[in-house]
């Protein structure tokens, strides 16, 4: 089975370099300061990431996560290796994505603090723009500094 997900969220272009196409998977976008927590995150979250950590987060890392699964277990160990916290981000269930791929891969090699930001597990029943669910589902950008925030 395949699953595309094609996002309407218009954050600009997320992966300008072909890199991205020829090896899904794990890539760094910014390279994380020694002990300093890294964030992971997928599709248009990683420009709204990117912009968390420019305002608020410096030092932060930030990864790409271009494929879920198979899980890029070397990119990651590669990326995350001096980081004891790490944070998922994502349009999606917190619950069988990918902070649950990491929750899963760190349990079993190399316990670290794993925050996932994502979806609570809630049926919406409401539908509205991108920026009024992403509000509603707080995983818009003020939320997501305020959930980081607290558990710094």
């Amino acid at each position: 089975p395949t699953y595309i997900r094609v996002g309407k969220s218009d954050q600009g272009s997320v992966h300008t370099s072909a890199d991205f196409a020829k090896k899904p998977g794990i890539h760094e976008v910014i390279k994380a300061e020694p002990n300093r927590p890294v964030i992971m995150a997928t599709g248009s979250m990683v420009k709204v990431a990117e912009k968390m950590i420019e305002k608020e987060f410096k030092g932060f890392g930030l990864c790409s996560v271009t494929m879920i699964k198979p899980f890029d277990s070397q990119a990651f160990d590669k990326f995350t290796s001096s980081s004891e916290f790490l944070i998922s981000i994502e349009e999606h269930s917190v619950f069988g994505g990918l902070g649950s791929a990491i929750s899963e891969y760190v349990t079993s090699t190399k316990p670290k603090k794993v925050l996932r930001l994502g979806i609570e597990d809630k049926f919406t029943d409401k539908c509205g723009t991108y920026e009024y669910l992403m509000v509603e589902h707080k995983i818009d950008e003020k939320s997501l500094i305020q959930k980081i925030k607290a558990q710094i």
